[in-house]
């Protein structure tokens, strides 16, 4: 069982999504810094609905691969096709606070 924070979204027949972040990696290029590369962020999720549940990783930026933009990926829970693409992270990393609250935007479909 996850402790991190758990966010619920409906389906189209009113069933919850429960979301658990597993893992959230911030490695872009702080503001201010000058880097050999951009960088990237991450996700880790695991999602539920009724007993079902699958894990997701998405990636933006530098990731194992190749270069990512709005990383979607798409699962089955119980018998339903779903989408999640990975929107964006904020803030940007600074030089001076690298552990500020980070904001993930996710889009579920």
């Amino acid at each position: 069982e996850n402790d991190g924070p758990h966010y619920v979204a409906f389906d189209s027949n009113d069933q919850p999504i429960i979301m658990s972040f597993e893992s959230i990696s911030d490695y872009r290029c702080p503001e201010g810094a000058c880097c050999f590369s951009m960088g990237g962020y991450s996700v880790n999720l695991l999602i539920r609905q009724h007993v079902r549940a699958v894990q997701v990783a998405l990636c933006n930026g530098e990731c194992e691969g190749g270069m990512k933009e709005k990383d979607m990926k798409t699962f089955v829970l119980n018998g339903r096709v779903y989408s999640i693409s990975l929107i964006e992270l904020t803030p940007l990393p600074t030089l001076q606070n690298q552990d500020v609250q980070k904001t993930v935007v996710l889009e579920l479909k």
